[in-house]
Parts: structure tokens; C-alpha cells; sequence
């Protein structure tokens, strides 16, 4: 018998994408209640599972909804959805019989998925005498609260962080400015055309094009020639 997953997901675009959305899954959840199993949209395959089961909206909260998944978050399908659409969403779900408990934000086309791990679970403890939780030196009735501040200082030190990269040295400032007139093949074009160590600046300027992108310009050494394996921005 499955564990199941609680899942909440909220959309977010413009109207009449989310009406689109509130009629996938109104059709979905009318069509559970005739065959009484799990639902997936048409334009998605169902090689993967993440089949929606007991899908509910309250009243007056468009583009929200909660359902249940098998043993883990079906983010994917979501994903599949919010590209279909154009629109992007908030992802909350639990599973806290295997230790799962997460969020997921898809926007500008970038999934975040960030979820405790076993050394978060391993922060708190279940006290049997008091039939409480003991978290940072005090008792909590239910552990929700703890896995809310566990999570949100998770999310928090994700975005410190990728603002701590993304944040420019004084020498990625001067080189950004002097090769700003390069596109990132006319930079890798330079590199090749110098000596061996005679490009130190490109360099720094490649490695901050590459880390700024989130993976949209990636490069890399044939042998002494430099390549582009990934470039969906041509400049940056």
C-alpha cells in the first residue's frame, strides 16, 4: 500500500491561463470520481507516474489546489503543465512517513526545488514522556512549526547564497565592461586566437558569463581548443 504525498500547488499568470488550468483539473477530478483512479493530462506521459488523486479547490482560490500523490511530489508534471500554459507556480508538499517535506517554485522558466534532508530531521527529537518535540532548547506540541523554520532557513540560504555568487568582484566589473562588446562566441573565438596564458581577463569574464546564465552558457577544452557545449544566451 502506497504512502501517499499531501500536495499543494499554486498558479500563477494571466487569466485566462489560469482558467485553462481550472478546467484541466476540474476535468481530471470529474473524471477520478468516474473511473477511481488517479488522473494525469492528456498531453502528459504516463511513463513516470505522478498520477493526481483526490484533487479539491475551495471556493474562490483560482489556479489553487490540493491533492495527493504515490509516495513522493509529482513537481514534474506540474512543470509539464506550467510550460504548456505559460505560467509559473508554487509547489508545498509533504510525505512525512518517508521524510519528505519541501517546496518547489517554478518562474522564468527555472525550477527551484529545495526539501529537508535527513541531517534537517535530525535537528529535532520526539520527547515519548512529554509527548512533545524539543527543538533548540524548547518543546513544541507539534513538530509543524519546526519543519516551517527548518524549511525557510533552507530557502533562505539557498537565495544568500546564489546572490553571494552572483554578487561581481571589481576585476569581473573591469572585464565585463571591456569585452562587453563580444558576444559569448566571439569571446571564445579570442581565447583560441591567443597564447597559451596570455588570456587571463577572457577568463575571468567567461566564468562569470557561465555562472550568471543558471546553466544557459556553458563551455569547455577540446584538447588546447576552447568550445561552446551550451550557449541559449548569445551575450550576457
Amino acid at each position: 500500500m502506497a504512502n501517499w504525498c499531501n500536495n499543494t500547488v499554486v498558479f500563477e499568470g494571466k487569466p485566462e491561463a489560469i482558467e485553462q488550468i481550472q478546467q484541466l483539473f476540474t476535468a481530471m477530478a470529474d473524471k477520478q470520481e468516474i473511473e477511481n483512479c488517479g488522473q494525469l493530462p492528456d498531453f502528459v506521459e504516463d511513463s513516470n507516474g505522478g498520477y493526481f488523486f483526490d484533487i479539491f479547490q475551495e471556493e474562490d482560490c483560482t489556479g489553487v489546489f490540493q491533492y495527493e500523490t504515490k509516495w513522493s511530489p509529482n513537481t514534474e508534471v506540474l512543470k509539464k503543465i506550467a510550460e504548456r500554459y505559460k505560467v509559473d507556480f508554487i509547489h508545498d508538499y509533504e510525505e512525512m512517513g518517508c521524510l519528505i517535506y519541501g517546496k518547489a517554485t517554478f518562474s522564468d522558466k527555472l525550477l527551484t526545488d529545495i526539501y529537508l534532508e535527513d541531517e534537517d530531521f535530525e535537528g529535532y527529537k520526539y520527547d515519548e514522556e512529554s509527548d512533545s518535540y524539543d527543538f533548540e532548547g524548547k518543546k513544541y506540541d507539534s513538530d509543524c512549526e519546526i519543519l516551517e523554520t527548518l524549511l525557510e532557513r533552507k530557502i533562505e540560504n539557498h537565495f544568500n547564497n546564489i546572490k553571494i555568487q552572483n554578487e561581481e568582484t571589481e576585476i569581473e566589473k573591469l572585464c565585463k565592461e571591456r569585452f562587453k562588446h563580444l558576444t559569448n562566441a566571439q569571446l571564445v573565438a579570442r581565447v583560441n586566437s591567443l597564447p597559451d596564458f596570455g588570456w587571463d581577463d577572457e577568463g575571468v569574464e567567461l566564468q562569470r558569463r557561465h555562472k550568471v546564465s543558471n546553466g544557459a552558457f556553458d563551455y569547455a577544452f577540446n584538447y588546447n581548443t576552447m568550445v561552446i557545449l551550451k550557449d541559449e544566451k548569445q551575450c550576457i
